[in-house]
């Protein structure tokens, strides 16, 4: 979940998927936003909601409805401009599902292009909203939308390909990636840090 603008680039995703022009009846895009997000952003150009674009802006009470609507679907996209490691396509990683994922800053850990769709960026630009909110110069990632359209149609149209993709990715999110494995990890950096 998060909100429809800004760092997350759910509008970008809402229009690579649009552009990508799959056939309405085998294809749905679900989108999950913030508790009281508006979902009227979510529209074609005639002020009509797309009828292959659902969308949830609620609260989930618990954490294995993501793990849930992850095992239903097919493929995920995550158009990200930046993270500090990028949580939701692990979780999405983990669970088998191919995720199409914007590849920059600390997702560059676990992506590959054995366990993910990597859509490259093509430049960035300075983030205003986080230079206030934080101080300091913020760079954003700008993705490159017709490779990311690419991928869209590549993956509906080779599901196997996908399938193999989504399992590779799970197999290194269970071997390298654990909640353990993330604590070890962060222990080290702050005992190399402030000393032990």
């Amino acid at each position: 979940g998060a909100a429809l603008v800004g760092r997350k680039n759910i509008l970008t995703a809402i229009r690579a998927f649009v552009a990508a022009d799959l056939p309405p009846d085998e294809a749905r895009l679900v989108v999950k936003l913030n508790a009281g997000m508006s979902e009227s952003f979510v529209q074609d150009e005639h002020g009509q909601p797309y009828p292959n674009i659902e969308v949830i802006a609620e609260d989930w009470r618990y954490a294995s409805q993501l793990g849930d609507l992850c095992r239903q679907a097919d493929c995920g996209i995550y158009a990200s401009a930046g993270e500090g490691a990028g949580l939701m396509p692990m979780e999405m990683q983990a669970t088998g599902l191919p995720v199409i994922c914007h590849a920059n800053t600390g997702m560059l850990d676990y992506l590959t292009p054995e366990n993910s769709f990597m859509v490259r960026s093509v430049g960035k630009e300075r983030s205003p909203e986080y230079e206030k909110r934080f101080g300091g110069t913020f760079w954003q990632y700008i993705p490159d939308f017709d490779q990311m359209v690419d991928l869209i149609r590549f993956a509906f149209n080779n599901r196997d390909s996908a399938a193999r993709i989504g399992a590779q990715a799970a197999r290194d999110m269970h071997e390298k990636w654990t909640w353990a494995q993330a604590g070890t990890r962060a222990l080290k950096l702050l005992e190399a840090h402030y000393g032990h």
